[in-house]
Parts: C-alpha cells; structure tokens; sequence
C-alpha cells in the first residue's frame, strides 16, 4: 500500500511539473513578440528604428528639427535603448542633432544625426568616438544635405548624404576616405548591404531630381557599378530583406521587389506589392525609416485624424504577412 502511494505521488509529482513547464511556456514570446510590445508601448517616436535580439533603439526629437532646446536646457534629441527581455529598463542618449539613423553591431549602437555618427559602448555605457560625416557642413543644415542613412562595411561607415551624395569614414580615426558626388543629379537618401561587395543606394526624394530609383555600389572601389531607375521612387529608406526581397519605403507606402530581378533589370523594375493601406489607419504617412524582422514592419506613422484635422506621431507595427510583405519562399 505504502508503495502504491509512493508511486502515486511520484506520479502526480510528474504531471504537476509538466503542467508547470506547459504553462510557462505558453508564456514565452518570441522576439518579434517581444519587439512589438516595446515599440508600441512608447508614446513618442521619430525617424529612426533599430532592434537586434537584445535591444530596441528608437530615435526621439523633442526639440524640433533646428535642434532649439527643450525647457529643460537640453537639445532635444535623444536615442531610446529598450531591453526586449526587460523593457522597464531603458537607457537614453542624447545627441546635438535630429537623429535619421540607427544599427546595433558587436555591443556597439551607432547613431547617425543630421551632420555626425557616434557610437556607444553599451557594455560601459562610453562613448566611444563622434565623427563629423563631411568637412564642409555648417551647424546649421539645409534639410536637403542632411546625412540620411548608412552602413557599416570592413571598418567603414559608408553615409548617404543627401544631395551631397556619399561619404565613407574610417571608424577607427573619423578620416574621410571618400567624398562621392552621385553620378546623376539625385539626392542619396539611405543605403543598405546587398552582400558583401556591393550595396543598393536609395534615390531620390527630392522633386528636381533628374533621376530616381537604386544606385549599385561596388565597396571595393567605391564606384557605382549600375543605375536602376524607378521614375515614381520618392523613396526615404531602403532595406534588402531574407527570401529575395528588396524593400522601398515612401511617405505612406512599401514596395516590395523581387531583389534578383530588379539588380538585374535592364529596364524599370515593377514592384511584386505596393502596400498603403494599414490596419486601423485611413489617413497617415510614415516618418523617416523602417525597420523589418521576421513577422513585422516597424516605423513612426504620423496620424492625421480626420474628424478633428490634428496631428500625432505613434510607433506601430504591422504584420508582415497582414499587409501581403512577408517572403515568397
């Protein structure tokens, strides 16, 4: 009897335990879970998003594009490091200007303003260097030479600039190892790694230019290989993506490109998706950039509300496979 007990209890033991691990893992989020929860939970947001698996990095301007100071005597601008694990924990960064971009690399968050590129250790919370991104920029810019976007590449940051076109620093020592001037009349708004020799740049939003669409860029020579023109590109960001994607943000659209096809086009590419319309908004346009995990799209929307003609800023995020964007294969 007293055996049977035993067992019994070993048993009912077992199955308590099992329930236990059932439930807490009916609790476990993913990250792109994780992510969304902390993006949307912020009431503010601006150009730049960023998130790796450990941080989301959010850019906030509080103080306008001029950069006046805000009532407490700082500029204003200022980067937000959510943990995904933790997200009561957040670290703030201040910056001098209005923040366009943002990557997480090695324990290292990069951010990219209107006219320099620092970077942070998050390990000590160091800066570790500020760079100026071109020689000849006076603190007050004009909002079509602002450095945009940028990658990192063998020790370099490679920064569209606007219609100043690209500028490529050593990250070891701030030195300028090229200046390019874009070979069209455009204007570089961001740039994205396409594989490990070359990278897409993302042109124009500028309404004089004579040429819109992607540039190739060879990051050997720096020089750019291939014009691909997209004559409706008023593009903002531009992001190449798992499963054959090649991603163009607008003011209030994705277009989402088969990547192959368009790099090889000999032609005008046609998108595979346009993507405009946005569960739960009728009238809105997307601020700055645009980030992309596996399930969602995330970006500071600007609201207009159509009852009462006012304006608000929200970071949201949208189901890739919602608005028809996930991969193909």
């Amino acid at each position: 009897m007293n055996k049977f007990l035993v067992i019994l209890s070993v048993i009912f033991s077992a199955m308590l335990a099992f329930a236990a691990q059932e439930n807490a893992n009916s609790f476990v989020r993913t990250l792109p879970e994780l992510r969304k929860a902390a993006y949307e939970s912020l009431d503010t947001c601006d150009q730049a998003v960023f998130s790796d698996d450990h941080y989301l990095a959010v850019s906030v301007n509080e103080g306008g594009f001029t950069g006046r100071p805000t009532a407490s005597g700082h500029m204003g601008h200022v980067v937000r490091l959510i943990s995904l694990l933790n997200p009561v924990e957040s670290k703030f960064f201040e910056t001098e200007a209005r923040v366009f971009d943002l990557k997480i690399e090695k324990g290292i968050l990069y951010i990219l303003t209107s006219k320099t590129l620092e970077a942070w250790d998050l390990a000590t919370d160091k800066r570790l260097f500020i760079f100026v991104t071109r020689p000849d920029l006076d603190y007050e810019l004009d909002w079509r030479k602002v450095a945009s976007g940028f990658v990192l590449n063998n020790g370099r940051a490679i920064i569209s600039h606007s219609v100043l076109g690209l500028s490529v620093i050593d990250l070891a020592t701030g030195k300028f190892l090229k200046l390019m001037d874009m070979p069209t009349e455009s204007s570089a708004q961001d740039i994205a790694l396409l594989n490990d020799n070359e990278a897409v740049v993302a042109v124009d939003n500028n309404a004089e230019a004579t040429f819109r669409g992607i540039y190739v860029l060879n990051l050997k020579t720096l020089e750019v290989t291939k014009q691909i023109r997209i004559d409706n590109a008023f593009s903002s960001s531009i992001r190449v993506l798992p499963g054959n994607r090649l991603m163009l943000n607008f003011f209030n659209a994705i277009w989402k490109f088969d990547l192959d096809s368009a790099i090889a086009a000999t032609s005008e590419p046609k998108p595979s998706r346009r993507t405009w319309k946005f569960p739960g908004i009728s009238v809105t346009d997307m601020v700055g950039k645009v980030h992309f995990d596996e399930k969602n799209l995330y970006s500071c929307f600007k609201i207009w509300d159509e009852k009462t003609g006012e304006k608000s800023v929200k970071p949201l995020a949208f189901d890739l496979e919602t608005l028809k964007l996930q991969s193909s294969h």
